[in-house]
């Protein structure tokens, strides 16, 4: 049997507030953990408390000019330390929402896919 990675990949765009005069766009790319809810008390157990749904290893990206465009028309995305947490601490909402709609859409496209293979047989 394959042991597969139950975390959830994902890459979303959310607007972070930094304090200053505009909301700054910035990409969020990561995985969040698998998620495995609370079990309550039976007979020989005491119960498990929820764990997972976590995201871990993540990187912080803004949309800025390219230095490299002489128009300067073009954008890139550039990397930026969020070593502390404290970018993704003030967006993570954001993130969770995104990141949980692109997961259902991508559970309806597979089933999508699917039944489409199956009507093709």
């Amino acid at each position: 049997m394959i042991a597969r990675n139950r975390n959830h990949g994902f890459d979303v765009t959310v607007l972070w507030d930094d304090g200053g005069d505009e909301l700054r766009e910035i990409r969020v790319v990561g995985e969040i953990s698998r998620y495995y809810p609370a079990q309550g008390p039976t007979y020989d157990c005491g119960g498990q408390p929820a764990e997972g749904g976590d995201i871990e290893d993540y990187k912080v990206f803004e949309r800025v000019v390219n230095p490299l465009d002489d128009n300067l028309k073009s954008k890139v995305w550039l990397e930026l330390d969020d070593e502390s947490g404290t970018i993704l601490e003030a967006v993570i909402d954001d993130v969770m929402e995104q990141a949980s709609e692109d997961s259902a859409g991508d559970a309806c496209d597979a089933a999508d896919a699917r039944r489409d293979a199956a009507q093709d047989r």
